[in-house]
């Protein structure tokens, strides 16, 4: 073990001056450290060695540095593609992993993290908190029945026409045929995301405030489905009868993905400007609505549709595309209303700005499982001001 770099590099962290490969360099120094009273006592010779406010708690301090170290073991990007041994470490150590929040801007390498799991100090922020979301679902019957998915217990929960509709290890399955095709409609709310079995076996996720409207046989020369909102579908190839997902957004009809044999994402959110069909495995034809042709776009590629244009973009960020359905919001280059856009699926909130957002890009994961506050306080440590007012995040000046 190299102390004296690894000194350094904690004083360059600290400092916030580190590049990205030195980033990377620390992350390994300190998968090597396996005395914790040794790192504890580096990080206090570096504070020491610098001069604060007497406001300044240097015991806190040093241990969201710790924290934020932790936090950037268990999941930090780095340039290499070398293991790292985290989960030993962080049980070493019994660092609680945070969420990791990575700012890009004029080319420095930030580890910008929030604090252990406490409730904020009078000033920071209200007293109030929201709690993440959750799984659950609205699933509307043909008739217009709503039955809350996540409150119904497994076994038989409706019938629609001919059709038993179950609830079997949390999923909705159909048994049964009916002689005139009728459809469903399984509804996700802010806050809420739902995994859902198709009936021809095909497996679709939604994320928050998102529908998809889908018969309960599907029959003729398609298998045909209506988005709105972002899903992830994983479908049971049939060339005689291909799968197509037609993109609804605003009201109207946007565009359609056929699958090829293939695991795909689509955004379409009324909010933001383009319609994203990212593939992870396979791959899908992509065509707006006024389109007569279609795009092929492959895995690893990214189709996107702005108005009646498609472009296809190679390697695309697909592990990004994918994120939230592990659990995790992933920003690459985002900007602060986009992550404000996400905050507010997922914690069932509003925002509000006063004056106008930064520019500044965000790159970097956080975990969907932290509650509101500490997600804003990881945002807070890049100097931009949260409080929460009931159900609303008003971003200060």
């Amino acid at each position: 073990m190299d102390h004296q770099r690894l000194n350094y590099l904690l004083e360059e962290y600290i400092l916030g001056r580190l590049d990205k490969i030195q980033a990377a360099e620390l992350l390994s120094l300190l998968d090597e450290q396996s005395n914790a009273n040794q790192l504890d006592a580096l990080i206090d010779q570096q504070l020491a060695d610098k001069t604060y406010d007497q406001e300044v708690d240097l015991p806190l301090t040093r241990q969201r540095i710790l924290d934020n170290l932790a936090a950037a073991m268990a999941g930090a990007p780095t340039p290499t593609k070398a293991p790292v041994h985290h989960l030993s470490i962080l049980r070493r150590w019994r660092w609680a992993a945070a969420a990791i929040l990575l700012l890009v801007a004029a080319g420095t390498f930030w580890l910008l993290l929030p604090g252990k799991r406490d409730s904020a100090a009078p000033g920071d922020m209200a007293v109030q908190d929201i709690d993440p979301g959750h799984e659950g679902a609205r699933l509307k019957l043909s008739d217009n029945r709503i039955i809350l998915v996540d409150s119904v217990k497994d076994g038989l929960i409706a019938m629609d026409g001919q059709v038993a509709i179950y609830k079997e290890n949390g999923n909705i399955l159909y048994k049964g045929a009916n002689d005139a095709v009728i459809y469903n409609e399984m509804v996700t709310d802010k806050g809420r995301q739902y995994a859902a079995v198709l009936p021809d076996g095909s497996t679709v996720r939604l994320n928050a405030m998102s529908s998809l409207r889908y018969p309960l046989q599907f029959t003729g020369k398609e298998r045909a489905v209506t988005l709105t909102g972002e899903a992830i579908f994983q479908v049971k190839h049939e060339a005689s009868m291909p799968f197509r997902v037609y993109i609804h957004k605003a009201g109207t009809e946007a565009g359609m993905v056929e699958d090829l044999g293939t695991e795909f994402n689509i955004n379409a959110y009324n909010d933001e400007q383009l319609i994203l069909t990212s593939v992870s495995e396979g791959s899908v034809a992509v065509r707006t609505a006024a389109a007569k042709t279609d795009n092929t776009v492959k895995a690893g590629q990214q189709a996107q549709i702005d108005a009646q244009v498609v472009k296809v973009v190679n390697d695309a960020d697909i592990d990004q595309a994918m994120a939230w359905s592990k659990g995790i919001f992933s920003f690459n280059g985002e900007t602060l209303q986009g992550v404000m856009r996400q905050l507010a699926r997922w914690y069932d909130v509003d925002v509000v700005y006063e004056g106008q957002p930064g520019k500044m890009l965000f790159a970097g994961e956080i975990a969907m499982n932290q509650t509101l506050s500490q997600v804003l306080k990881g945002l807070e440590s890049m100097k931009i001001k949260f409080r929460i007012e009931h159900k609303r995040i008003v971003v200060m000046p």
